[in-house]
């Protein structure tokens, strides 16, 4: 559980391009509590992650605490002129399609010039690094 959320991202003055290289985890940390910093440990404690969490199923709170804690897509890709705070996921939508794999394909790039692990395998060394916080039973 708790394991690392991969992710990388492309900026440009029209799109934010995001690849999720491990959609199937919780890119907010596990709901479950695995260490001392309790369910969604990603999140700083504080009043708001409270108060998504006392309120998660209450109709006016649910929106935000999915935005905050939901898993992600592979791809997200979002038009920042049309959409600035970024709340829409166009990507796989025909008309965005050409900035999609035009982005997908830079980002591609940049990751093979820079050398980054998840440019050619999968890459999991980030799995394996021990935690030396305490465990939620403390």
């Amino acid at each position: 559980g708790d394991l690392s959320y991969p992710v990388r991202g492309i900026r440009t003055h029209d799109y934010l391009y995001i690849r999720n290289f491990r959609p199937d985890r919780w890119p907010a940390g596990d709901p479950q509590q695995y260490v001392a910093v309790g369910p969604f440990g990603d999140i700083d404690g504080g009043p708001s992650k409270s108060l998504l969490l006392d309120r998660q199923t209450d109709p006016s709170i649910a929106p935000y605490f999915q935005l905050a804690t939901a898993k992600r897509p592979a791809e997200e890709l979002y038009d920042l002129k049309r959409d600035p705070h970024q709340m829409e996921n166009v990507a796989g939508q025909p008309a965005h399609r050409a900035a999609q794999q035009r982005l997908r394909a830079e980002l591609d790039r940049w990751m093979r010039e820079t050398a980054d692990p998840r440019a050619t395998v999968d890459d999991d060394r980030w799995d394996r690094f021990p935690y030396y916080g305490q465990p939620a039973n403390k």
